[in-house]
């Protein structure tokens, strides 16, 4: 039985957990300055982050191209491939970010889901499901979004040896320091790596990502990318992230804590928790569905949350860690309905 509580329905303003975003880094940018002038076009290379981003990563200027948000150089990667391979295959294991089967299927490329056992991953289980190397892109989003499962580096190598294209999204790299950015250049026409300041930089807002390949693909990413594509507003928020490092590094031992804390929040409640990255809580309650939970969390205490309908075989709430106040409301909404 649903218990309502005053206290809590009293709080009108809409608690947003919804996205996969970094709540705990906004004061990062207190001593920032936006851009008050405008009126020119952006620099189209966006030149000075990614001499940054060349210091950060330790690759060349050359082996980076930078986009609005990582989404459009996954499409431009997506679309570029299909022109040239008719056949194109695009391999995904859900749960995954759930827009690379979205992308694919616009440049008309075939999807082919496995198992979202990751462990298993390999040339033979590609070619289990119908993979050939020499049409097939394998889209590793590495740690998994929203689970945080790994493909290990030996996976990896496995499948660019076997000769399949991988594309390896590393959005989380900085909560999890796993990357396989070195091995481009042992492998340059097969492997690609993306990562974006929206999570690490707190800059979902912004919209700047980038990508780390080889230079002759970076020259296939520049072709087909629109030529202002990273506004200048977000050049300069994404050069002064790169200055601030330090203190992102700060705001992601905040976002452990946060989930901690409220993990074991939920455990304590009878709800069961379930592994994922730091960033998200995913839950659902013993008995009543999480579509319903999600409706009352919605409707009677302005919280709203994402539903997985099939999350590894269950059907979860998922919410993101954010500031120890805001997970604080979500437990004692969920205390009520306990």
């Amino acid at each position: 039985m649903v218990k309502k509580r005053g206290d809590l329905l009293e709080k009108t303003t809409t608690l947003h957990l919804e996205y996969g975003i970094n709540l705990h880094a906004d004061h990062v940018y207190d001593s920032y300055t936006p851009l008050k002038v405008t009126g020119a076009y952006p620099d189209p290379f966006s030149t000075a982050n990614r001499q940054a981003l060349s210091e950060y990563t330790g690759l060349a200027t050359d082996m980076i191209v930078c986009g609005s948000g990582s989404d459009e150089l996954i499409d431009i990667y997506l679309r570029f491939n299909k022109l040239a391979d008719d056949l194109l295959t695009v391999v995904v294991m859900p749960p995954m970010y759930y827009q690379y089967p979205v992308y694919a299927s616009r440049v008309g490329a075939k999807v082919i889901n496995l198992p979202h056992d990751r462990t298993q991953l390999s040339s033979e289980l590609l070619k289990e499901y119908g993979a050939t190397p020499e049409h097939t892109v394998v889209m590793v989003d590495n740690p998994s979004n929203p689970a945080g499962d790994l493909v290990a580096r030996e996976q990896i190598v496995e499948l660019l040896e076997a000769g399949y294209k991988v594309f390896a999204d590393e959005a989380y790299f900085e909560f999890y320091g796993h990357t396989v950015s070195d091995l481009i250049s042992s492998y340059p026409r097969q492997l690609v790596v993306s990562r974006t300041l929206s999570k690490f930089c707190a800059m979902a807002g912004s919209r700047f990502g980038y990508v780390l390949a080889d230079p002759q693909l970076i020259a296939e990413f520049n072709k087909h990318r629109v030529f202002f594509n990273v506004n200048s507003e977000a050049q300069a928020r994404a050069f002064f992230a790169l200055k601030k490092l330090d203190e992102f590094r700060d705001s992601i031992a905040a976002i452990k804590k946060s989930r901690q804390t409220t993990t074991a929040g939920l455990r304590k409640l009878g709800y069961e928790t379930f592994p994922s990255l730091d960033l998200f809580v995913i839950f659902e309650h013993k008995t009543l569905p999480s579509r319903d939970l999600q409706k009352i969390l919605r409707e009677q205490y302005s919280i709203e949350t994402h539903l997985f309908d099939n999350f590894k075989g269950h059907s979860v709430i998922r919410a993101a860690s954010a500031k120890q106040s805001a997970m604080d409301r979500l437990i004692e909404a969920l205390t009520a309905v306990a």
